[in-house]
């Protein structure tokens, strides 16, 4: 991961340093303007560079003709360390790449409701800047755009957003919100890696949970995944140590490696009918996890998907459930300390076989009960000590006696 970011910087810097903005063909009360046609320019970058708060006109007139102002250069305004604000604005209609990049003081910026289009990393690594509205007609938030805002809280997307590119906002570890529109359904590689978020809601129609995409992301409690997500990518959530739960959708059919690696604190994994493959590593050292479900699907487990680091806390996982008729490698793919404490619960008929089967056979093998087959039975009010953690059919954690159905060890009850 260490290695990764440092890479993923290094290209950033490399390719800062690789060209500057475009040349300017005149200025005037000391804002540069490259020609864009015979009546519109755009703001170049400047030879002194841009302090203070910049307020971009309109239109701007230079040796008696009128230009419109309609964008913003590609680095335009780059490592101007001194630039506090700017004000784009109404015409304006692109912003381009890298034009903001590093400006390490900007903390206001203004966008006019014209823009359609803001180019990749523009305003990447701006630390200090803390709120921004992207108006109604940008339809996408490209690659690096808000990479490294550290100091970032607010952002307004527009209600069209389609879709948030790769590192859109990784590492604003300060944005515990953001409001996606039911639009945004695309979401390139890491999009949210590192940032601060708490809770997450992700619209419907979106297929894929790519890769890293909340990965580091240590406040994340809370995750809404549509019906529709398909699969989950390699360390979509790995490091999430504030994620004790999360219910995933019967559509979904893959976990990706290291899934949930180092997700500390998750207590509860059922994963759908419709799930076959679980990725190498997948719960890579989740300490806290009790109990885990594999539906009906599940036709392959990954390598080492129970294992832990070194030196770090033991493993909790007291029952694994596997409802598949068919017998499932990757018994060799647990925390050695597991054998001695896990009971694996397989379908009656499966029982002989995982009894003999390399690494299953260490466990102590049990059949699941014809109630747990059909998933649900009926608990008595005294039937189990209430120090047992409940969970709802969403798999969030409950308490009280309420009524109604929950999960208890791995199953399925009536609260009567």
């Amino acid at each position: 991961m260490l290695m990764y970011k440092f890479i993923f910087i290094l290209s950033i810097l490399l390719t800062c340093f690789a060209g500057q903005g475009k040349a300017a063909d005149f200025v005037e009360a000391g804002i540069s303007y490259s020609l864009q046609s015979d009546s519109t320019v755009s703001v170049a970058a400047s030879d002194d560079g841009y302090s203070g708060f910049v307020t971009v006109p309109a239109t701007v007139t230079h040796d008696g003709l009128t230009y419109s102002v309609t964008g913003v250069d590609d680095r335009a305004f780059q490592s101007c360390a001194s630039l506090t604000g700017v004000a784009l604005p109404e015409g304006l209609t692109s912003v381009g790449s890298y034009a903001f990049n590093q400006c390490s003081a900007l903390d206001s910026v203004s966008l006019p409701s014209t823009l359609q289009e803001i180019g990749r990393f523009a305003f990447n690594q701006c630390s200090s800047l803390q709120r921004i509205v992207i108006p109604e007609g940008v339809t996408d938030i490209p690659q690096g755009l808000f990479y490294m805002c550290m100091s970032l809280t607010s952002v307004t997307l527009p209600s069209q957003l389609a879709s948030i590119g790769r590192n859109g906002f990784s590492y604003c570890s300060a944005l515990t919100t953001l409001d996606l529109p039911a639009t945004c359904t695309t979401f390139g590689y890491s999009p949210f890696n590192g940032c601060g978020l708490k809770k997450v809601t992700l619209p419907e129609g979106t297929t894929l949970v790519p890769s890293y995409c909340f990965s580091s992301c240590h406040q994340l409690s809370e995750v809404t995944l549509p019906s529709t997500v398909d699969s989950l990518g390699a360390c979509a959530f790995q490091d999430c140590p504030g994620l004790t739960s999360i219910s995933l959708p019967a559509s979904l059919h893959g976990l990706g490696n290291m899934a949930f690696a180092s997700c500390m604190n998750l207590k509860s994994v059922y994963l759908p009918d419709g799930v076959v493959y679980v990725g190498n590593q997948c719960f890579y050292n989740c300490a806290g996890l009790e109990t885990a479900t594999f539906g009906k699907g599940v036709a392959s487990l990954g390598t080492d998907i129970f294992t832990k680091y070194k030196n770090t806390a033991a493993m909790s996982l007291s029952d694994l459930y596997l409802f598949s008729n068919a017998l499932l490698g990757g018994g060799t793919g647990f925390d050695e300390a597991l054998y001695a404490t896990t009971t694996v619960h397989v379908p009656a008929a499966m029982v002989s076989e995982y009894q003999t089967a390399e690494g299953w056979s260490r466990f102590n093998i049990v059949a699941i009960d014809d109630y747990e087959l059909t998933g649900i039975t009926t608990l008595g009010r005294d039937q189990y000590s209430s120090n047992i953690p409940s969970y709802s059919l969403s798999g969030q954690r409950i308490s009280g006696s309420a009524k109604g159905i929950y999960i208890r060890n791995g199953k399925k009850y009536i609260k009567h």
